[in-house]
């Protein structure tokens, strides 16, 4: 018996219109963690803008992914328990000042251009930070901070999981129109910011939990549907420079910084 030969564009091609048909099967996480306004990004040059999630080791589903299928389950997944927690050296924690705006990147992953139904919705995220973390502490905990009342920790941004501008590069509609509206280059990975409280005092460590909610997955399929995911993290707050240096709070750089795209809560 004969089988057909394929060259790889028409494997690859193959490949593509399987994964437009079947709906996206990837998940998201946070990537990148950058200092994009503030005290940090204006007034010092000797600090790390960058940083990343606890114990990341690149854009891996199997080791930066978490599912959470109920409320109570462990906010972080059980690799990212421990505070400071670096997987690799050459992807250390964030340096930033209180104050300072941090913009964290994730890719959409089909999500948004391969939805698994036409009803489905690519859902919400939301960052909260807090100056003590509980190692124990379940989802349902950490969305009881966004009432504001809470003394553990506080809700920092909410913004649409799609900015309006990120895409995959895929046979999509939506794929197509956003890179053409690029000038034909990807316009790259999605990008959500939130601010780091004036009141966290320097030398310390803030920890940071990005929350998604993509319960709407399915759409009118399953309306019930619960399915969130989270990267946790921590920053190291380095001290202020000098009032100097330091932008007037009413200057553009103080300002919660333009990203291109839909803009977040603060």
């Amino acid at each position: 018996m004969r089988f057909p030969v394929f060259t790889f564009t028409q494997a690859f091609g193959f490949f593509l219109g399987l994964v437009f048909l079947t709906g996206a099967s990837g998940h998201s996480w946070i990537d990148l963690l950058t200092v994009v306004g503030g005290t940090s990004s204006t007034a010092m040059t000797t600090i790390n803008h960058q940083g990343f999630i606890r114990n990341y080791k690149g854009h891996i589903d199997a080791t930066a992914s978490y599912r959470l299928l109920d409320l109570n389950q462990p906010v972080c997944a059980d690799f990212q328990q421990v505070v400071n927690q670096i997987g690799m050296p050459e992807y250390p924690q964030l340096n930033a000042s209180a104050g300072d705006f941090v913009q964290g990147t994730y890719t959409e992953n089909g999500h948004i251009s391969l939805p698994a139904s036409p009803t489905a919705k690519s859902g919400m995220t939301y960052w909260f930070g807090t100056t003590n973390p509980n190692g124990k502490a379940t989802l349902k905990d950490i969305l009881a901070w966004k009432d504001g009342n809470s003394s553990e920790g506080a809700l920092l941004s909410t913004a649409p999981f799609d900015d309006g501008v990120c895409v995959e590069v895929n046979p999509s509609e939506i794929s197509k129109e956003r890179v053409a509206a690029n000038g034909g280059v990807p316009p790259g990975p999605c990008k959500s910011t939130f601010k780091i409280p004036e009141t966290v005092a320097p030398d310390s460590v803030y920890t940071v939990y990005w929350v998604w909610d993509f319960s709407g997955k399915l759409g009118n399929d399953a309306p019930d549907h619960v399915e969130w995911y989270t990267s946790c993290m921590d920053i190291k707050i380095i001290g202020k420079p000098s009032t100097n240096n330091v932008s007037s709070p009413n200057s553009q750089s103080a300002k919660v910084p333009k990203i291109k795209g839909r803009e977040p809560k603060l």
